[in-house]
């Protein structure tokens, strides 16, 4: 919710309406979670 990636839709049309909202919208958030290497990261510590 912070970076602006989910909607809290509610019930019935909304759900849709927000749905669509989400399809519809280019991503604009910088992910929290980093860029997806941390796997490699990991290993590559490791392994050294």
């Amino acid at each position: 919710m912070d970076v602006g990636a989910n909607l809290i839709a509610g019930t019935g049309e909304k759900i849709i309406l927000c749905a669509r909202q989400m399809i519809e919208s280019k991503p604009e958030w910088e992910n929290p979670y980093g860029n997806g290497d941390a796997a490699e990261l990991t290993l590559g510590k490791l392994q050294n």
